[in-house]
């Protein structure tokens, strides 16, 4: 008995309905979510925005979506502030870093770090890897 070898191919690909490109940029402005989630919701819905919208809202609550969406817009607005100086090479250094809640801020290790950032940036001004002549223009103070 000889053994062919055998390929199969999905066909699944080629049949499915084609998301017209102006639908599917509609739907991810209208909807904020994910291309790939717009573009199932299309195909599903052969290229109808209301029913694709509707059936996105569905599927967001049903997997919690919008709860993601929220976390990836809060700010953050408590921080504290690193400061370095050094009196004989005429070098400052202030820093700002923030943090989303104000109890992150009042760790010892966030203060750590907000002055180790301070004192690093101030050894790099000193050893000329930000010149302090173009420094300020870099960041658009001047």
């Amino acid at each position: 008995m000889i053994k062919i070898p055998t390929r199969f191919i999905s066909t699944s690909r080629y049949l499915a309905a084609a998301v017209e490109k102006a639908a599917l940029s509609a739907l991810r402005k209208k909807t904020g979510y994910s291309f790939k989630s717009c573009r199932k919701a299309l195909e599903k819905y052969e290229n109808n925005i209301e029913k694709a919208e509707v059936w996105l809202r569905e599927e967001a609550k049903m997997e919690e979506w919008a709860k993601a969406a929220k976390i990836n817009d809060m700010t953050a607005a408590k921080g504290l502030i690193g400061v370095n100086y050094l009196p004989e090479k005429s070098v400052g250094v202030i820093v700002e870093l923030k943090c989303e809640a104000d109890s992150v801020d009042k760790t010892m290790e966030f203060q750590t770090l907000a002055t180790s950032i301070a004192a690093l940036t101030s050894k790099m001004v000193l050893q000329s890897y930000i010149r302090p002549d173009n420094a300020l223009s870099k960041v658009g103070l001047l």
